[in-house]
């Protein structure tokens, strides 16, 4: 009996740790998907990254206001012609005209709508004279963004504690999702943690079986 009194303070101890680490991302986010849309054909895949980032938005280690974004992104199979896109995006039966910027790095063209979608929201978009529907598909996801932070916290508890200060984190924390969904392929959560002095630690986390596939040695 003395052993089992003992271990219910003992489990209290690690679950209030893990707590701590969980608190201490969430209040050093900035940015964190919680919604993805996908949709393709075989000429190209759009994806939509719903939910909040810091604004002004800048990778340096300190997390600012979170403000809604919606991240459209369009992959042309042909890796595009390096121009900017015109293109026409419904959401709910409004359509709107929409200047997607191209990206020479992941050669994709690229815009934030600036506001948050509901997971419902019926969207599709027209490029290049061919229309796709875009769907919700995270709520198919195995682990939802809470359950990735939490696989986080406790994967980087030691890393997460030195950088601990008074007010919180000394770095900003990044959850995203990440890999291509063309021809049935793997999606993952990208967590990454930035440190003020510019050093980064990622997380990469299997959006199905919540098994992490690689981290940073820390």
């Amino acid at each position: 009996m003395k052993k089992l009194v003992f271990l219910f303070p003992l489990l209290a101890f690690l679950l209030a740790g893990c707590s701590s680490s969980q608190n201490l991302i969430k209040g050093s986010l900035a940015e964190i998907t919680r919604e993805y849309f996908f949709g393709q054909n075989t000429l190209f895949s759009v994806s939509i990254s719903v939910g909040q980032r810091e604004e002004p938005y800048c990778i340096d280690g300190h997390a600012q206001k979170l403000v809604d974004f919606a991240l459209v992104v369009l992959q042309d199979r042909d890796g595009g012609n390096g121009l900017n896109a015109q293109v026409d995006l419904s959401i709910d039966g409004k359509t709107q005209q929409l200047l997607l910027e191209y990206n020479p790095l992941s050669r994709c063209y690229m815009a934030d709508l600036g506001c948050k979608l509901d997971s419902g929201s019926a969207i599709s978009l027209e490029y290049e004279g061919r229309s796709i529907d875009i769907n919700q598909i995270s709520s198919s996801f195995a682990v939802n963004a809470d359950q990735a932070i939490d696989i986080a916290a406790n994967t980087f508890k030691s890393l997460l504690k030195k950088h601990k200060l008074s007010t919180g984190l000394d770095g900003e924390c990044y959850l995203k999702v990440f890999g291509q969904k063309q021809d049935d392929g793997h999606l993952f959560w990208c967590f990454t943690f930035v440190t003020t002095s510019q050093k980064n630690y990622n997380l990469i986390i299997d959006v199905q079986t919540g098994n992490v596939v690689a981290s940073d040695n820390c």
